[in-house]
């Protein structure tokens, strides 16, 4: 008898445990809720929201953003929340599908209006040394 007795509050208690994960992430929040992708944009928009606004950053300091794939959790937030600020299309590709099904939040691109640059090509019309140092000429 102990033993099935012991056996039953096993379960119970991995029951509870893997329930408790289906819980929100969050509490509610009487002020804004901002979902970032990148520590930088989610450090100026704290510095901003100034403590009126729960600010979530979604990639942990480390995490490739390109290869990236957010979580269920992380589009449940993405859908909840009321600013969702990313750095770019090309930086976090995979932003596109997940506001495909995202309804409400105001989306922040942080390189609009950003001339980006493709980075370095060795065909980019300039001449370099033989040291691979790059030789900018006054017409370019």
């Amino acid at each position: 008898m102990k033993r099935l007795t012991a056996i039953v509050l096993s379960f119970a208690l991995a029951l509870a445990c893997l329930l408790g994960g289906c819980s929100p992430k969050r509490e509610p929040h009487d002020g804004l809720y901002v979902v970032t992708t990148l520590f930088p944009t989610y450090d100026f928009a704290r510095i901003i929201a100034g403590g009126k606004a729960e600010v979530e950053l979604l990639l942990t300091p480390g995490r490739e953003s390109h290869s990236y794939e957010p979580s269920t959790g992380d589009v449940i937030s993405i859908g909840e929340c009321d600013i969702f600020v990313y750095t770019s299309d090309a930086m976090e590709p995979w932003v596109s599908g997940v506001l495909e099904g995202a309804d409400g939040p105001a989306v922040v691109d942080a390189s609009e209006g950003l001339k980006l640059s493709r980075g370095h090509d060795h065909d980019d019309g300039h001449d370099h040394g033989a040291d691979g140092s790059r030789h900018v000429s006054d017409d370019s």
